[in-house]
């Protein structure tokens, strides 16, 4: 039996190959859970924290009000972080959530505040 490569039969190769490589990156970029995970907060581009991730940190809220100036609060969960309760026109930030994958950001344009999440 002869098997015949058509040019329909070689796209669905091709494409499942890419798709093979998509996950295997994905799964070797999230592999690590939250464990040495951190979240890098800057105001005006000048880092301010540095806060730990991982599932076993403890649930907090940082006031970047009292020490920055900025009506803004950050909750830290379960390795993960967010906006709550800043004062800004439209709330974006509160909106985008949590974040707890390394790269990912949440930014606070009119407090030009950002949050990061890092791994180690």
């Amino acid at each position: 039996m002869k098997v015949r490569f058509t040019s329909q039969r070689v796209l669905v190769l091709v494409l499942a190959a890419f798709l093979l490589a998509c996950g295997v990156i994905f799964l070797f970029l999230h592999r690590g859970g939250t464990e040495g995970l951190y979240a890098e907060v800057t105001i005006q581009g000048e880092k301010v924290l540095e806060i730990p991730l991982g599932e076993k940190e403890v649930p907090q809220m940082w006031s970047l009000q009292e020490e920055f100036g900025v009506p803004v609060f950050l909750e830290r969960d379960g390795g993960r972080i967010r906006f709550v309760d800043v004062d800004c026109p439209d709330h974006i930030c509160e909106k985008t959530g949590w974040i707890s994958m390394a790269y990912q950001s949440a930014v606070c344009m009119p407090n030009r505040t950002v949050v990061t999440v890092y791994g180690r």
